[in-house]
């Protein structure tokens, strides 16, 4: 009987660290999205789930979005974080495209697009303003 006794306890706390390191894979992974570290936030809630859920939940404040007028931008290689007037991305070393203004040839472009569509949907009779009943 005490056998038995014995390999009931021991299964049961195999299963609930099992349920345990289950749940702090919640906290984790909630973390990680939000910015945060996800080893360390699982430990926590594999450790105390009831504290580290509201906590991930609530207090972790999610990745600051940054834009341009934040003067931070993205490499669009690596994604790496880097100020808008670097012009080189320090982690790949690669040249950043420039953004430059709207041109007068960039306009023109745009309008001899709209002009061919509208020839376009004259040809196929789509032009009318009449709705088709």
């Amino acid at each position: 009987m005490s056998d038995d006794f014995s390999a009931f306890w021991v299964i049961s706390i195999i299963s609930s660290l099992i349920v345990a390191a289950l749940l702090g894979l919640v906290t984790g992974a909630i973390a990680e999205k939000k910015g945060g570290d996800f080893f360390v936030w699982w430990i926590f809630g594999t450790l105390m789930f009831i504290v580290a859920l509201p906590m991930v939940l609530f207090v972790l404040d999610a990745k600051p979005i940054h834009d341009r007028s934040m003067g931070i931008k993205n490499c669009p290689y690596c994604s790496c974080q880097m100020k808008t007037a670097v012009m080189k991305c320090p982690d790949c070393n690669r040249a950043q495209p420039e953004i430059g203004s709207a041109t007068h040839a960039s306009w023109q472009k745009i309008r001899t697009a709209d002009d061919e569509v509208a020839k376009w949907a004259k040809e196929k009779g789509l032009d009318d303003d009449t709705p088709d009943t």
